[in-house]
C-alpha cells in the first residue's frame, strides 16, 4: 500500500482571523490507496478527525486536487501496514499520521524529516511568493 502524507505550512491566525496555537507548529494529514482501489483520507484536527472512505472517481479527484490545493508539501511512501499505537506524549496529527507507518513523531516537522530519511518520495512541493518587501530595486 502506498501512503500519502500532506504537511501544511505553519500559521499564527486562521481563516477567521483569529490567532490559533493549532497551527504554531504546522499541519500534516494522510491518504493511501488500497488494493482494491478505495481511497482513505484521515485529517487528525484539533477541532476533529476527518475520515472519508471512498472508491467514486469524481469524489476521488476532488480530494487529491483539495489536497495537491491545500499542502505545501505531499510524500508519497511505499509501506506495508505496520500500525503503531502513539505511545508518547499526546495524540497529535503527526503522531497519529506516523502510526499508520510505524513511525513515532510528536510534530510534523518530525515526521517530514523520518519520512524523507526513510525514503519517501517528494511528489508535490509548493512554490511560494518570498514573504516581506522585495528586494528587486536595491
Amino acid at each position: 500500500m502506498s501512503w500519502h502524507f500532506g504537511f501544511h505550512r505553519p500559521y499564527f491566525r486562521n481563516l477567521e482571523g483569529r490567532i490559533d496555537p493549532r497551527g504554531f507548529v504546522g499541519h500534516c494529514e494522510a491518504w493511501g490507496q488500497t488494493v482494491d482501489g478505495t481511497w482513505l483520507f484521515l485529517d487528525p484536527q484539533g477541532k476533529g478527525f476527518f475520515t472519508l472512505v471512498t472508491h467514486h472517481h469524481d469524489e476521488v479527484l476532488a480530494q487529491l486536487q483539495a489536497r495537491i490545493d491545500l499542502c505545501d508539501l505531499i510524500l508519497r511512501y511505499e509501506a506495508e501496514p505496520n500500525f503503531r499505537f502513539p505511545l508518547h506524549g499526546p495524540m497529535t496529527c503527526a503522531s497519529i499520521c506516523g502510526a499508520l507507518v510505524g513511525i513515532r513523531a510528536l510534530l510534523p516537522s518530525t515526521l517530514r524529516r523520518k519520512l524523507l530519511a526513510s525514503g519517501a518520495e517528494v511528489i508535490h512541493a509548493a512554490q511560494r511568493e518570498p514573504e516581506g518587501p522585495s528586494r528587486a530595486g536595491t
